[in-house]
């Protein structure tokens, strides 16, 4: 709690630490409170790593693997609230751009297929929906036996005229 407390007052004047804008987004969004923050802070991080230099001593494949894994969360972190939210658009957006950045996380990379997946069928896009679902349902996950199914009832859905 007192790192949480010292991270939010140093936020509130000054933002430009990547990870400590993740770390009290990564709070907000487990407790489920301050969205608009979310939002803002997982954007900030995006707007930061984007305009970061390579820091002294990094190679610049470790520095590119860093720069993209963090801009990846971020966009992860926007667009899992944007499902939430269930708007839809923004979340397909946001999880788009994050699928290349966390294709190497395991654990987050069959999350994301899953929530695209789901995602793009509100949109009405069964052909995305199915690609997704696809990709998500060939990974071993939590996600891999509703993505599976999901699969199916679109497929099902797209043969009936949706």
């Amino acid at each position: 709690d007192k790192a949480l407390a010292l991270a939010e007052s140093t936020l509130a004047t000054e933002q430009t630490n990547a990870d400590m804008l993740l770390l009290v987004a990564d709070n907000y969004m487990q407790n489920k409170k301050e969205s608009e923050k979310v939002h803002a802070y997982t954007a900030k991080v995006v707007e930061i790593m984007a305009q970061k230099p390579k820091p002294e001593g990094a190679s610049d494949a470790d520095w590119t693997a860093r720069k993209g894994m963090v801009t990846g969360i971020a966009r992860y972190m926007n667009g899992k609230l944007y499902y939430n939210e269930t708007e839809f658009a923004k979340a397909d957006q946001e999880l788009r751009a994050a699928l290349p950045l966390v294709e190497s996380n395991a654990a987050l990379k069959p999350e994301v297929l899953y929530l695209l997946g789901f995602a793009n069928y509100k949109l009405n896009k069964s052909q995305d929906a199915m690609s997704f679902y696809k990709e998500c349902a060939a990974i071993k996950s939590p996600y891999q036996a509703t993505a599976a199914k999901n699969l199916e009832g679109v497929r099902n859905q797209s043969k009936g005229g949706r």
